[in-house]
């Protein structure tokens, strides 16, 4: 299957591209790549599939990174600051 792992970049994000390697064709989706950057002493360098940066909330980018896919694996976070958009919680 071609799976898109959004929030791919995370703790658990990473797991679950752990779990898939091999047996899937992944699309690795996550905000940049400071999140790769973060585990990279703790689990390596992942190899298993395509990177691709940027916003879950640009609807025109989710649109196409979702393009050809057979599964979407959603794992963001929002974590409120006290000062977001509202609506924000509900577009992720």
């Amino acid at each position: 299957m071609n799976i898109v792992v959004f929030g791919a970049g995370g703790w658990v994000g990473r797991a679950v591209l752990a779990d898939l390697a091999g047996k899937h064709q992944i699309r690795a989706v996550l905000r940049g790549p400071e999140s790769w950057e973060k585990y990279r002493s703790v689990d390596g360098e992942w190899r298993g599939g395509e990177i691709i940066y940027g916003n879950i909330e640009d609807f025109a980018f989710t649109h196409k990174v979702t393009e050809g896919m057979d599964g979407i694996i959603h794992l963001t976070v929002y974590f409120p600051t006290g000062d977001d958009n509202d609506a924000l919680p509900f577009l992720i």
